[in-house]
């Protein structure tokens, strides 16, 4: 994770302090400030990756969307990390894995499709793994490992396909 310069080598936290100059500054009557301000504050690393806050399969059912609780980096999701089994037990392909935009908690989603185009998915269960450093924060924190089962439709088709030979 880059450190801007600010920490010594190999250490997460970094104090600092800020000296301001006699008479360098004044109130809004004009009075200038007597003597050198001092102030020292503790500067600490983000060592953390970013963490599960919620998940759920889109409005649209396109999509599953996970939240973190920070931005995540689009530049580094590693899909090949990404493995969703449906209820019984069959591997589906991931088609893409994005971010969902770039402000607010549309840059700390992750998107999953497993769909081509603008298609919803089947209706049933599906276990969503994202293994360890699927995501990344900005700084190059990895994310943990997570697992979560989402369903799709109501989960409650029963019917079974049938064949019919003409």
């Amino acid at each position: 994770a880059p450190d801007y310069g600010i920490y010594g080598a190999g250490l997460t936290s970094q104090a600092l302090t800020i000296l301001v100059g006699d008479q360098t500054f004044a109130d809004i009557y004009g009075n200038k400030n007597s003597g050198v301000y001092s102030h020292t504050l503790t500067l600490t690393k983000d060592t953390a990756g970013p963490t599960l806050v919620s998940s759920k399969v889109s409005d649209d059912t396109q999509t599953f969307e996970i939240l973190f609780n920070e931005e995540i980096d689009n530049a580094t999701i590693d899909d090949t990390k990404i493995t969703i089994v449906n209820s019984e037990g069959v591997l589906q392909t991931v088609v893409s894995a994005t971010r969902k935009g770039a402000t607010g908690d549309d840059a700390k989603t992750l998107l999953i499709d497993i769909v081509a185009g603008a298609t919803a998915m089947e209706s049933g269960s599906y276990t969503i793994t994202l293994g360890a450093g699927t995501v990344k924060d900005l700084l190059g924190n990895n994310s943990a490992a997570i697992s979560q089962t989402l369903t799709v439709g109501s989960g409650t088709d029963t019917d079974k396909p049938t064949a019919a030979v003409a």
